[in-house]
């Protein structure tokens, strides 16, 4: 039976040299992630300074729309009562003969190239 060789035991020097690099690498990847939280603080820290310009805008157009005192907008989905009057709904046939006589003196005259519609 053969005996396996015996691998001799490190030296004091390159456990260092082994220790240093590995540190090295630690710091290195510490380095990284530090690198990556800043941008992202930054651009969270940017993304609360729009946001807050934003709400001031809003604020100052509010205040400026109704005279001085702030009102806030009203909540997306919110019914809004219109202030116009409701219409009488649609033209009626004989209605449409009528435009249509008023309007027929003041139309050209001649041969109609191209006709089109609007509805």
């Amino acid at each position: 039976m053969k005996q396996a060789k015996k691998r001799p035991l490190p030296t004091i020097a390159k456990l260092f040299s082994s220790a240093r690099r590995a540190s090295r690498a630690v710091i290195n990847a510490c380095a990284a992630v530090s690198a990556s939280e800043k941008r992202m603080r930054r651009r969270e820290q940017a993304h609360a300074r729009a946001n807050d310009s934003l709400e001031q805008m809003l604020a100052l157009f509010d205040r400026k729309r109704h005279g001085g005192e702030a009102m806030p907008f009203p909540p997306v989905g919110s019914e809004v009562i219109p202030i116009y009057p409701p219409d009488d709904g649609p033209l009626t046939p004989s209605e449409l003969a009528s435009i249509r006589e008023t309007a027929r003196p003041l139309l050209p005259k001649g041969k109609v190239t191209r006709r089109r519609s609007i509805v």
